[in-house]
């Protein structure tokens, strides 16, 4: 088999193994950004897509892409994951073919660097644009490296045709190719004061120029407002933890001086880095930046990159770094494969560099360990070790020893990969597809199904977006529906779902907090997936209303509490200055609150969480009430716990937690009150500071 067999062989293993990964490590959707472009690709294959204020819509690589797919083949994972993979099989061809004159080990190496990123894997079946931003920089880089390098400044037109039309593809799939724009800006000045490749630059700005005005005549027929893309995009902006316009100086310092540097190193980005290093550190760096040769070109512009990316900011009116999320970062993989690999076989094979790479691997090991990313660690260990037996092997003992080191390079390369397709196989997200069709696709039933937020986007997507029978509700959407009486109604969960929506156990409806004690009935049921259906809906109570009440014994008197100012002393406090001294067979201050400001006639029940703090000498008999009673001292319900339920240790102040429902009797509404007090049945004094109450009202849906 001779080179060029090898490596043909090798890119088509790549691919192989880019579809192992889709069907044994399939993690599945986020729920979010990838369900919005599903859902505009499904409009796109249907035939009834418009442009509108939804940004996404003006992404049309992706959307376009997915919804021919969808048409082809119909809605469906695999027809979702079509695209990416094309285009990751794209850029790999591309790498493929800037490396074809090389050796077969810069070749396997460079290709191996980019296929064998886990986050070049990862992202190489999702409905994502990060990937086709990849192809669309790296294509506008390979078409530029074609023309001067390759082909010499043959087929001007042809190339300076294929650069603009990758960056156009970069710009209708997402705005932060514009990322791109200094690196293509500097290698551009460069060749202009180097008096060079002057006919490929005009070439480029009249036919780029050229595909931009027809592009924007599209926008402005179709909207009526040539600028309707980033009014979109304005319109869509929010306030988001990488609004480093409204951050403290201090974060947006942070993150450009050793973030985004460390998340790279963490994310295992910057591999060839180690390998580039020393062999800069050995050459004349200013003859490095006139970039005259090939190698040369691809490591400047690798590096501008790199920078650039760190640097560069996403808004025209504030400086505003890009997020620190590896995602946005995939256009520098596959630059950095082809830029780096010869430096990766240079070391291998001559030993160049055979101190410092150790010890650089040394030490992005250890910056991965100090930030937690304990993942890489998998993989920064054993290269750590190939490394070091390749420092200390000499270049005379033979071929077959640095071959198999370099063998066992691209080997280590595997470990991520395959440790997050075995991570991302247990989540078992391939359970959803046959439990949301099997018991909704296509029903003739009524049905609500109740889920978390981004389980209830991929039902939709699965469903193919009908929602004539069947509606997914998300937690936070219950309170504002309202059900018609006909409809089954179902509670879904997923493990892996739940996790990647960060529910907080507040923000969802009492009945789903506490599924677990009511009487659903399950239906179906996998590893990772249960779905529920209600049968009485009478366990169906969603919050109404929360009122917050607060005092901290600072002040004689306040509006709703009964209170003694000579039962407020000096002695003790847990904060502040004061506290409420309790005597025997006395009363704390008492919080006296209309039933009225806390419920209305429908209200269901009323749950009351008090806290506060005490101070007890020793044991004794008193007792935390939470009393409602109607306004002439009926008693309508008495709840009462004993304090040393929660005070253990005497002598020093300790908290008192209560926790009670209240059942409302009929019109009661507007003749009781709540009375919340400490009650001390024995002689000794307890000292009482900082009530802090709660009252939630709760309501059937």
């Amino acid at each position: 088999m001779n080179s060029k067999q090898f490596k043909i062989l090798f890119f088509l293993f790549l691919v192989v193994f880019l579809f192992v990964h889709h069907f044994f490590g399939y993690l599945g959707h986020y729920g979010y950004d990838d369900m919005e472009y599903a859902q505009l690709a499904k409009q796109w294959a249907d035939g009834n897509f418009h442009l509108s204020n939804n940004h996404f819509s003006y992404r049309w690589s992706i959307v376009g892409l997915t919804g021919i797919s969808y048409y082809l083949f119909g809605m469906g994972d695999f027809a979702s994951a079509i695209p990416s993979l094309l285009v990751s099989i794209l850029t790999l061809f591309l790498v493929f073919w800037m490396t074809r004159k090389k050796s077969v080990w810069i070749s396997v190496i460079a290709m191996s660097l980019f296929a064998l990123n886990q986050w070049s894997l990862f992202y190489s079946d999702k409905i994502m644009p990060d990937l086709y931003i990849a192809l669309a920089v790296f294509g506008a880089i390979a078409s530029y490296w074609s023309y001067r390098f390759d082909y010499v400044q043959k087929f001007t037109f042809l190339h300076a045709f294929f650069f603009s039309g990758f960056l156009l593809m970069g710009f209708l799939t997402k705005e932060t190719v514009l990322l791109i724009a200094p690196v293509l800006l500097f290698v551009a000045i460069y060749d202009f004061i180097q008096k060079r490749n002057f006919k490929f630059w005009i070439y480029s700005i009249l036919i780029g120029g050229a595909m931009l005005l027809f592009y924007f005549i599209i926008i402005k027929i179709k909207t009526g407002n040539i600028w309707m893309r980033f009014d979109a995009i304005a319109i869509n902006s929010y306030v988001n933890p990488c609004s480093y316009d409204l951050l403290p100086i201090g974060e947006v310092l942070s993150r450009i001086t050793f973030k985004y540097w460390f998340e790279m190193i963490g994310q295992v980005m910057l591999l060839g880095i180690v390998f580039l290093i020393p062999a800069i550190s050995v050459k004349n760096f200013r003859d490095f930046l006139k970039m005259k040769d090939e190698n040369s070109f691809l490591v400047v512009v690798a590096m501008v990159t790199l920078v650039a990316a760190n640097f560069m900011t996403i808004n025209f009116k504030a400086y505003v770094p890009m997020c620190v999320d590896v995602r946005h970062y995939l256009y520098v993989i596959p630059l950095m494969a082809v830029a780096f690999a010869p430096y990766v076989e240079k070391y291998f094979i001559n030993r160049e560099g055979r101190y410092s790479i150790p010890l650089l691997a040394f030490i992005m090991t250890f910056i991965a360990i100090f930030q937690g990313f304990f993942t890489a660690i998998y993989f920064f260990i054993p290269f750590t070790i190939i490394c070091l037996i390749r420092t200390f092997v000499k270049t005379e003992v033979g071929k077959g020893l640095q071959k198999s080191l370099l063998f066992l390079f691209i080997a280590s390369l595997l470990i991520l990969p395959i440790t997050r397709m075995f991570e991302e196989s247990a989540m078992c997200f391939r359970d959803i597809n046959p439990m949301v069709k099997k018991h909704f696709f296509k029903s003739q039933s009524k049905n609500i199904v109740f889920t978390d937020l981004v389980l209830k986007r991929i039902s939709d997507y699965y469903m193919q977006y009908d929602t004539l029978n069947t509606r997914f509700i998300s937690y936070y959407d219950i309170k504002n529906m309202q059900l018609n009486g006909d409809e089954s109604i179902y509670v879904l969960i997923n493990d892996y779902t739940t996790y990647v929506t960060s529910i907080k156990k507040d923000s969802v409806p009492l009945f789903i907090r506490e599924f677990e004690k009511q009487k659903y009935a399950l239906e179906d049921s996998t590893q990772n997936m249960k779905l529920y259906k209600v049968i009485d809906r009478k366990v169906l109570l969603i919050k109404e209303k929360e009122v917050n009440v607060n005092y901290d014994m600072e002040v004689d008197s306040l509006k709703g509490w009964n209170i003694n100012p000579l039962s407020l002393v000096n002695d003790k406090a847990q904060s502040g200055k004061r506290s409420n001294l309790i005597n025997g067979g006395g009363y704390s201050v008492t919080l006296v609150k209309p039933l009225k400001e806390l419920a209305n006639d429908s209200t269901f029940w009323v749950e009351v969480s008090v806290s506060c703090s005490a101070f007890l000498s020793e044991k004794i008999d008193a007792k935390i009430v939470v009393s409602l009673e109607t306004i002439d001292g009926k008693s309508l319900q008495w709840l009462g716990k004993d304090i040393t339920k929660d005070i253990k240790t005497f002598g020093q102040w300790g908290k008192i937690i209560y926790n009670n429902r209240f059942n409302l009797p009929k019109n009661a509404v507007n003749n009781a009150i709540f009375k919340i007090f400490i009650w001390n049945d024995q002689a000794k004094p307890i000292f009482v500071d900082d009530f802090f109450i709660k009252f939630e009202s709760y309501n059937h849906l």
